[in-house]
């Protein structure tokens, strides 16, 4: 109980300022021996007692159960009835009491300073009479079978508040640690092989108005582990990433660099990887089930996780409906194959001419390859391109491109056509295909020795099986409610057909065989469902019931061409296409 704590941290005060007292009215009389070694043996009671007043605060501060516990009755008992004995020696009856009592009003009292130090030194002496008495003892023990007897209530009193959860009580994050002074430390300039499934975060860059980031988790938990000083900028810890990923991407090979600390001392050799740090686990302990580092390794200086990769791969996802399917995926690889290949990428990227002057890239290979997924009839494949390094938006924008090719709306030729960009010097404006079916598969560097732990993958890979679970369960809901639907579909696109077909107002064989036709190509989709799910891929209107206008139709919208917009921003024109690092911009989408 509150109130009980602070009588007891009374009687301990009264303790020491009594302690403080005595020797202070020792000291003045020197030449009082036999006074002075009465205060003398007082304080040394008194500075006891106190120090058993002071253990017993401790314990009951740092109980956590209610107040008082079963065992703290008798030690108060026995403590005041120390007290009362010490009290009731010769020099603290109740004459030594009332002595001192007036000696304040007596402060010149005959016999000098030596005795008005000695009616000082008895004062202070007698002064746990007035603190502790036989009444002090019931009043504990009434307060003791108070609480055990009390009955329950909903709202607890106010001296019993609820102490909080430990980790409110411990505090958070740097606040629970004194700080760590880092020069005592080695650095260990290390990559990070980072996986994560970007469907809920704003992209992997920290952005300064949104927490929802990959990189803003991953810096929260280097802080949290101190793996890195608290108020580290990126740039001091020589940080790097192989490719910048958008909003609603994931990835599972993307690889950053940065410095860490080290077990080792500042001025201790660097420890072989096996006795360093368990950065995998310090770090996947502190960061969601959706974001995992897989592994670490040693990089030199001069490493870029940006500039360093020797290529990149993609895999963009895509849903083909049934067996007979609604995508030409012969169109598709033809289209694709005409990216292979160094080419000026203008017309498929978003340009940013302020942030990149070079738009040729190398793609080594294209291929449409099936997924190991299907549910509810439908089959996923997926788009998988490989180049040493990407454009902004430039997976998307292909994947666009070649689904309006497997649509039909385009003819596998239009992608080397876009590719020529002295004919199509100016990009024609298209909905880029959507950002959640798009991975960053994989980073390859020369000579990176992963060190990755066991335990560690397969506690990621458990942690990726619990999220396929949950979309397995939640495509096989929409497939049962699809399949429960299929037959009333199936019966109105019947009564289309004959309404069609036997409503006399039909001009001719002609037009209603096209209506026949139109209705038929309907049913071959599986119905309004699959019509509707074509298009799962495209981004806002591209495709959706409305009329294509071809890519390099004159009634296309067109962007500004790049050489407008370099001589616009005051750049020189020799600057485009120049080779060299200073013309690639981040990588990736």
């Amino acid at each position: 109980m509150r109130s009980m704590l602070k009588r007891l941290a009374a009687y301990r005060r009264g303790g020491s300022v009594a302690t403080s007292a005595v020797a202070q009215a020792a000291a003045a009389a020197a030449d009082a021996p036999a006074a002075a070694a009465a205060a003398a043996a007082a304080a040394d009671a008194r500075a006891r007692l106190c120090g058993s007043l002071r253990e017993l605060l401790a314990r009951l501060e740092a109980s956590s159960a209610a107040w008082p516990p079963p065992l703290v009755a008798p030690q108060l008992r026995a403590i005041a009835a120390e007290l009362e004995a010490v009290s009731r020696a010769p020099a603290a009856g109740p004459a030594a009491a009332a002595d001192a009592d007036a000696a304040p009003q007596q402060p010149r009292a005959a016999g000098g300073p030596a005795a008005a130090a000695a009616a000082a030194a008895a004062a202070a002496a007698a002064a746990p009479a007035v603190v502790v008495g036989p009444d002090a003892v019931a009043r504990l023990e009434r307060s003791y079978e108070a609480s055990t007897s009390a009955p329950a209530s909903d709202a607890p009193a106010s001296d019993a508040a609820p102490r909080p959860p430990r980790r409110q009580r411990r505090g958070a994050g740097a606040a629970r640690f004194p700080p760590m002074d880092f020069s005592q430390w080695r650095q260990r300039y290390v990559a990070l092989h980072v996986l994560y499934l970007g469907g809920k975060y704003h992209g992997l860059a920290r952005q300064a108005e949104v927490e929802e980031t990959i990189e803003g988790h991953l810096f929260r938990a280097l802080r949290h582990t101190r793996l890195i000083p608290p108020d580290a900028d990126p740039s001091a810890l020589a940080y790097s990433r192989c490719g910048r990923t958008d909003r609603g991407v994931s990835a599972l090979g993307q690889v950053v660099a940065l410095r860490l600390r080290s077990k080792a001392r500042a001025a201790e050799a660097e420890l072989p990887a096996a006795e360093e740090i368990d950065y995998v686990a310090s770090l996947n302990r502190k960061l969601p089930d959706d974001i995992r580092v897989l592994g670490w390794a040693d990089v030199d200086g001069d490493f870029s996780a940006r500039f360093s990769a020797r290529a990149r791969e993609y895999k963009y996802f895509i849903v083909q409906d049934g067996a007979e399917g609604h995508l030409d995926l012969g169109a598709m690889r033809a289209a694709a194959a005409h990216l292979v290949g160094e080419h000026d990428y203008r017309n498929f990227c978003k340009a940013d001419v302020e942030q990149v002057r070079n738009y040729c890239r190398s793609i080594e290979w294209v291929r449409l390859e099936p997924a190991a997924a299907s549910v509810g009839g439908s089959a996923v494949l997926a788009l998988h391109i490989r180049g040493s390094a990407f454009l902004w938006h430039q997976v998307r924008c292909i994947a666009a491109v070649l689904l309006m090719v497997g649509r039909g709306e385009e003819d596998p030729s239009v992608v080397a056509q876009l590719l020529d960009v002295t004919a199509v010097p100016a990009k024609p404006q298209y909905q880029i295909a959507d950002e959640r079916p798009l991975i960053l598969f994989k980073c390859e560097f020369e000579g990176l020795r992963w060190v990755r732990a066991p335990r560690a993958l397969a506690r990621a890979a458990w942690d990726v099986r619990a999220h396929l679970d949950a979309h397995l369960v939640g495509a096989a809901m929409c497939g049962a409610v699809l399949e429960a639907l299929a037959p009333e579909l199936a019966a109105a696109d019947e009564a289309a057909a004959e309404a069609v077909n036997g409503g006399g107002g039909c001009g001719g064989s002609k037009q209603c065989g096209h209506a026949n036709s139109s209705s038929g190509h309907a049913n071959s989709s599986s119905g309004h469902a699959n019509s509707s799910s074509r298009h799962a891929n495209s981004k806002g209107g591209e495709g959706r019931g409305d009329r294509h206008v071809p890519l390099l139709s004159a009634a296309r919208a067109k962007e500004t061409p790049l050489e407008e917009r370099f001589r616009r921003a005051g750049i020189p024109l020799e600057l485009l296409n120049r080779p060299g690092p200073s013309g690639f911009a981040a990588n990736g989408e």
